[in-house]
């Protein structure tokens, strides 16, 4: 059975690798969990995996130009944002380029999660 098969309706939080730097400025990927809220619109990601993992740059932005990027349901405090390149563990010759938010929370219950639209647009939903 195919991936896109397979995942249609799925839920369930699944292992992806993202693309990052490593010390010596080589390619490397690391592990995370990926999951989806099929009630929010904004892609999130844990600060801790992005500092501490990934060890990504985070991108400032103006809360106040963004507004059209949030709502009530995503009330969670941001930090910025990331643009990172993943793909699913048992796919990985799909690769997805996306945009997350960075929690200001240090340690939410969660490595990272896709939004209705680019969870649908992954197969997820």
């Amino acid at each position: 059975m195919l991936f896109e098969e397979a995942s249609t309706s799925q839920k369930e939080p699944v292992s992806i690798e993202i693309q990052t730097q490593a010390h010596d400025d080589t390619e490397a990927w690391r592990f995370a969990v990926l999951s989806c809220d099929p009630k929010s619109n904004r892609n999130k990601i844990s600060q801790t995996l992005v500092n501490d993992v990934l060890h990504a740059s985070i991108q400032r932005y103006d809360k106040e130009a963004v507004s059209g990027g949030h709502d009530r349901k995503d009330e969670e405090e941001i930090d910025g944002f990331v643009d990172l390149t993943w793909n699913f563990e048992i796919n990985n010759k799909r690769i997805y380029n996306t945009r997350f938010f960075v929690t200001s929370s240090k340690y939410p219950p969660y490595d990272a999660v896709l939004g209705k639209k680019d969870a649908k647009h992954v197969g997820m939903l």
